[in-house]
């Protein structure tokens, strides 16, 4: 085999492998969405859920504008309207189909993923590379 033919190919591979070791880590947030093989293969993010739905709950105050903030501060009133709002945001999450989750994070991260990938193909491949080389120098 040619040195170029070894460098093309192991440059090939390590993008190759690359992309997929992604592609397998962002699947399995979502899947399998039921726990497999006694419990001990769950999607992260099925897993997770619950904790999930209480952080974004009890972080509220972060996304929500200036007028809730300052209608938790009311005298008698405002301890009740957050945890009203915190109960109903935490329900929500934890109601809403795993499918759905996934679908949503999906159409917010989509571009996002799509560089990483790509960043993951290019570093992949210069690993790729760089092992051609080596095994080139060495033989």
């Amino acid at each position: 085999m040619s040195d170029i033919s070894i460098i093309i190919i192991s440059t090939l591979f390590g993008a190759l492998i690359s992309y997929l070791s992604i592609s397998l880590a962002f699947y399995l947030l979502f899947h399998p969405k039921n726990p497999k093989i006694y419990g001990l293969i769950h999607g992260a993010l099925p897993k997770r859920k619950d904790f999930l739905a209480e952080n974004i709950a009890s972080h509220i105050d972060l996304i929500l504008p200036l007028a809730y903030k300052k209608i938790t501060k009311i005298p008698l009133i405002g301890g009740g309207v957050e945890t009203i709002v915190h109960k109903v945001i935490e329900r929500t999450i934890k109601e809403t189909s795993n499918e759905d989750i996934e679908i949503l994070i999906k159409k917010v991260i989509n571009k996002e993923l799509r560089m990483i990938k790509l960043l993951g193909i290019i570093i992949g491949g210069l690993i790729g590379l760089i092992q051609g080389i080596i095994i080139i120098l060495l033989i």
